[in-house]
């Protein structure tokens, strides 16, 4: 009875010593929990990312339309026409101020790329709106030199000229 339970007690070592060799238990490398996002945690930093790409787009579209009010004085021209934001932010797909922003298949008037940003310019106002893919639409605005934030639809730079009224983005929800 005495070899039975020492070779119990053995047996019971190995299987612990090779757990804690992979990590099982809890918080080591085989523990797949502690290293892998559960599957919705992958969907919110998806979305997320998704988000935060909006939000950088419309922070680069005021640095161009900034650059622009600095050289001439007012924003008007900064807009979305072949002579306006896209001369000094080409990688953006501009659209006009009454424009929804969309995620795919954007017809661009000026510049390029997939998510349409819909733009205003008028003396010293400026204001831009895009769609991120989340579906969450972003707004900004600038009036004076203060720059405000905001969303919701309509997805469109008039829009903005409303709903941006926060001193920074909302968090990108997960």
């Amino acid at each position: 009875m005495r070899v039975r339970h020492v070779r119990t007690i053995a047996g019971a070592l190995v299987v612990a010593a090779f757990a804690v060799a992979c990590g099982a238990g809890g918080e080591g490398r085989g523990d797949p929990t502690a290293t892998s996002p559960k599957p919705g945690d992958q969907q919110a930093d998806t979305r997320r990312n998704f988000d935060l790409v909006a939000q950088e787009m419309l922070e680069r579209a005021l640095a161009a339309a900034q650059q622009w009010f600095q050289a001439n004085g007012s924003y008007d021209g900064a807009d979305s026409s072949p002579t306006g934001l896209v001369t000094l932010e080409p990688g953006l797909c501009y659209v006009g101020e009454g424009t929804l922003s969309t995620t795919s298949q954007a017809f661009c008037v000026s510049g390029e790329g997939e998510t349409a940003v819909s733009v205003y310019a008028l003396g010293d106002t400026w204001s831009a709106a895009a769609r991120s893919r989340s579906g969450r639409c972003f707004t900004i605005k600038n009036v004076a030199g203060t720059t405000t934030y905001g969303g919701g639809d309509p997805c469109a730079a008039t829009g903005a000229l409303i709903s941006a009224t926060k001193t920074e983005f909302s968090e990108p929800v997960g």
